[in-house]
């Protein structure tokens, strides 16, 4: 008997919460899809880098495990509420509360077994098109062919299990020890407010206030000052508990607000429907508090994480770029050593179309690099500002099959990473004295030019003219070389292994390939990309399902309102109008913080991890890419609990 019931109640709930149930299937769908990429040997086959992938997707999936609990363990809890009555009859009809807890349980655990089948399949589909997408980022061939991993199914069934049962054991808990009476009445009680007097809500908005201000202004000062990141590890943590503090804090006083100024005003309150839209509004924020600031957080780190994705993968196209110029490229400390190997090696195995020996100079003044750290330029490790040829630097160009450039007397140029390139043009760059003489800057360039690694420069390379470069010191002796065929990361490993065979001093300055480079930057790529879109996909869905769940709730417990609002004469369409609104009002509140927050953390976490190589214009463009996917993801959520809770109101 109460087997039936159960699979009935499940098939009942199951539609009445088929957001949440979607929500569910769709999240473990990434968490099976991810695992598969996890085990796949054919992807871990492409770099060595992305061995290192394994770890980091299992410590990511257990944070997405996590937040997928705590709503699985929320919308249990939610849904008792909702059906306390239905319970309540269960007891006053001589159900043991032993039984009534099995049957919550089954009925749960029966649609969390539906959602882990269904996301068996649809996760296989994912993957495959996660394996196109890393495929194509690696040039590789890509095939359809069906894949399935024990190990991958064992680790998405051990997450399920383990987050399913956590939840059922509190709620079996719960339900056994329940009094009839607690249940009868359960529905009609609101959350508690976490403050009961104004004067709280003072006290603790000023304080949410003031840690906002000192979580931003500690963060801003550890990422502009990176010498202080790496000490700082204290001041990282508290300016991130502050931020998270002042979270909970404003929107646990957000209704307060509301009241003393929107609600406060006569003449705005009793516009149109207003009063009913706030009220509605202010009700719910006033029991929520808590929840919409852990869904505030949700979406903070949610816009973030998208951002930084697109970030990081403008952040290593550039790097790549800028690094990966000649197919083989050597230094050496010391000046009057023999590089013929690395040439002999590229002439056998891989041929040659040309290439060039030529010192790079240590122009030892400071003046440049000193001027472009104080326009926060990334111009790396060197102190001194690196030099090269004029002869040598049109060669190399070129090699490179970039167009001519020419020189004129007592000018400079600079060869630079398109971020040193920007501001170089919106300031007036120094002078420089160097062999003796005066030079005046010229222009800048910011092609691909090897400028990346130290090879020619950490950021830029400055261009003069011969005879003034011939009186300066030898920083290292480099060979470009420009190869028939293409190298892979295993001829980097053979040069590296050549020349310390050869000399008996580890005098190597660099020694890199342009496929060794391109695997590595490929590799760092798509492990943080796509570990910062996983967290961000799943994370806005679970604070989008609850926001919608509670929506569609409250339009089923507060229909009477609609009928009230009906017969006062608000027709289907003004009617669905002002769902509409009240949908745009509850959706809209939780955005407050996180979209102008997230701006910021973005900025800075760029500026601290890609050391300000960011231009403003790729930043803010990324910026519009990350807000639009996750407005889009949000607005289905919207969609789908206006259209409906619309039916439910004025049907």
């Amino acid at each position: 008997m109460l087997s039936k019931l159960a699979v009935r109640n499940a098939k009942r709930s199951a539609r009445d919460y088929l957001i949440y149930l979607v929500t569910v299937t769709f999240s473990l769908s990434m968490v099976y899809a991810f695992n598969l990429i996890v085990f796949s040997s054919e992807i871990r086959n492409l770099s060595y880098g992305m061995s290192a992938m394994t770890g980091t997707i299992i410590f990511i999936s257990l944070i997405i495990v996590f937040v997928i609990g705590w709503l699985i363990c929320y919308m249990t809890r939610f849904i008792l509420e909702k059906r306390s009555r239905e319970f309540g009859t269960y007891l006053l009809l001589g159900i043991p509360n032993r039984d009534v807890a099995s049957l919550f349980v089954r009925e749960n655990l029966l649609m969390g077994a539906g959602a882990f089948i269904i996301s068996l399949l649809v996760g296989s589909f994912l993957y495959q098109i996660l394996d196109m997408i890393i495929m194509r980022i690696f040039q590789a061939q890509y095939q359809i062919q069906f894949q399935f991993s024990a190990k991958a199914l064992a680790l998405t069934a051990g997450y399920g299990a383990a987050i399913y049962l956590f939840a059922m054991v509190r709620v079996r808990r719960q339900l056994r020890k329940i009094k009839i009476c607690d249940l009868l009445y359960m529905e009609k009680k609101n959350e508690a407010s976490a403050l009961k007097t104004g004067k709280g809500h003072w006290t603790l908005f000023l304080a949410a206030a003031a840690a906002c201000a000192a979580g931003v202004g500690t963060l801003w000062y550890l990422c502009h000052h990176s010498e202080e990141v790496h000490n700082g590890g204290a001041l990282l943590l508290l300016s991130v508990v502050l931020l998270i503090g002042s979270i909970y804090g404003i929107y646990m006083t957000v209704t307060f607000f509301l009241g003393r100024t929107v609600l406060a005003r006569y003449s705005f309150k009793y516009k149109k429907h207003r009063l009913f839209l706030l009220r509605n509004m202010t009700a719910r924020m006033r029991t929520m508090g808590v929840t919409i600031g852990t869904l505030a957080l949700l979406l903070t780190l949610t816009l973030t994480a998208t951002s930084m994705g697109l970030l990081f993968e403008r952040f290593f196209s550039e790097k790549r770029e800028s690094t990966m110029s000649f197919d083989i490229t050597v230094s050496t400390t010391q000046p009057s050593e023999d590089l013929s190997p690395v040439s002999a090696y590229a002439e056998e195995r891989l041929g040659i179309r040309s290439q060039l020996a030529y010192p790079l100079y240590d122009g030892e003044s400071k003046i440049l690099t000193d001027w472009f750290r104080k326009q926060d330029s990334p111009v790396g490790w060197m102190e001194f500002a690196p030099v090269l040829a004029y002869s040598d630097y049109k060669e190399l160009r070129r090699m490179l099959g970039y167009g001519e450039t020419e020189l004129k007397e007592g000018r400079y140029l600079i060869q630079c990473t398109p971020r040193i390139r920007e501001i170089a043009e919106q300031e007036k760059i120094p002078d420089i004295r160097l062999g003796g003489e005066t030079l005046k800057y010229q222009e800048s360039r910011s092609e691909s030019f090897g400028v990346g690694d130290g090879f020619n420069g950490t950021g830029y390379v400055v261009i003069v003219p011969d005879n003034i470069a011939g009186k300066l010191p030898v920083y290292h002796m480099s060979l470009a070389v420009q190869t028939e065929k293409e190298t892979t990361p295993q001829d980097a490993e053979k040069l590296v292994n050549l020349l310390y065979e050869t000399y008996s001093y580890e005098g190597i300055d660099t020694c890199n390939t342009k496929g060794s480079i391109r695997d590595s930057y490929l590799s760092v790529f798509t492990i943080l990309a796509f570990s910062l879109y996983y967290v961000g996909l799943i994370f806005v869905c679970a604070a989008a399902a609850v926001l919608a769940v509670h929506q569609l709730s409250e339009a089923v417990k507060y229909q009477f309102r609609y009928e009230l609002l009906s017969k006062l004469g608000v027709g289907n369409r003004e009617g669905k109008k002002l769902v509409f609104q009240q949908q745009l009002l509850f959706f809209g509140v939780p955005l407050m913080i996180p979209v102008p927050l997230s701006i910021f953390l973005s900025r800075q976490l760029s500026y601290w991890m890609m050391m300000n190589e960011i231009s403003n214009k790729t930043f803010l463009h990324s910026q519009g890419i990350s807000l639009g996917l996750f407005g889009l993801v949000y607005l289905i959520y919207f969609a789908a609990s206006w259209r409906a809770c619309s039916r439910l109101a004025f049907s």
